[in-house]
């Protein structure tokens, strides 16, 4: 299954699935997109280079429009005929893929997000940083168990993703959850809003430790925490998610539908399909 990578900065994902024992067996690489060059993002570029990946770089500043940018991307991804497209912290001004390419590969876009999407809040449009443990006096639904469609009748009622956007694992953090997992999902129009395909394994939350750091207002170390646990989710989390989602996509086994996916021909759950450690 021919994969095409886009990236902004370090392409942890990319990196894990180029290095995968799958790469070559199940899926492939056949190219990148990135929108900043070698010394914006190093990282990303020595990895394609390692893999010779052709990395096609195309420069927001000599396309200012998002809808020039991205007709630029879906003619070059057009050449490369991709199955999946895989951001792998990808970020155009601030936002994810639009129009024309998001519309062109609808249903074949997907990206890792470092929290877990499963879980349901209303909790209007106040931040971690503003509610601290706040949050965790708001109505906070874990889905992890639910129908995908008893999700998407939620949402449509009112309720959001709760930690979506910038600093997720902070907002887990602050909000009193006891574990952190990465998800991949489909990429739609709304930000972190697509249907799941792939949890990771878990990781455990330092809880005692938050529960000090909020005692002494310490909110510093609470975000420097909360990065650390973010790095480790890269390597332990983020890779083995998209690797798991990619595989079960070229082996036909799993589907990405508007509103749902599947798995083996039924409809996950609204978590989507659960990696364990062995995975």
């Amino acid at each position: 299954m021919p994969v095409v990578f886009f990236f902004s900065g370090g392409a942890s994902s990319m990196k894990a699935a180029l290095e995968s024992p799958d790469h070559g067996v199940a899926y492939r690489v056949v190219g990148a997109v990135a929108n900043r060059d070698k010394n914006e993002a190093p990282v990303g570029w020595e990895i394609a280079d390692a893999h010779r990946v052709h990395v096609e770089y195309i420069n927001p500043q000599d396309l200012p429009t998002r809808e020039g940018f991205y007709q630029v991307v879906l003619d070059y991804v057009r050449e490369t005929t991709p199955d999946i497209v895989g951001l792998s912290g990808f970020l155009y001004k601030y936002s994810l893929v639009d129009e024309p390419f998001l519309g062109a590969y609808a249903n074949r876009i997907i990206n890792v997000h470092p929290a877990d999407l499963s879980i349901l809040a209303s909790i209007g449009e106040r931040t971690a940083w503003d509610l601290g443990r706040m949050g965790t006096e708001q109505r906070k639904i874990h889905m992890r168990d639910y129908p995908y469609e008893h999700g998407v009748s939620m949402v449509k009622a009112g309720c959001k993703r709760l930690f979506t956007g910038d600093d997720p694992v902070a907002m887990a953090v602050l909000f009193g959850e006891k574990e952190v997992c990465s998800t991949i999902h489909s990429v739609t129009d709304v930000c972190d809003g697509g249907p799941i395909l792939v949890q990771s394994k878990r990781l455990p939350v330092d809880t005692a430790f938050v529960d000090k750091m909020l005692a002494r207002n310490a909110l510093d170390r609470i975000s420097a925490y909360a990065h650390e646990l973010q790095g480790r989710m890269k390597t332990e989390c983020d890779g083995p998610a998209f690797c798991g989602a990619l595989r079960l996509l070229a082996e036909g086994r799993m589907g990405i539908g508007d509103d749902f996916v599947t798995l083996d021909g039924k409809t996950l759950p609204y978590c989507g399909h659960q990696l364990d450690s062995t995975e």
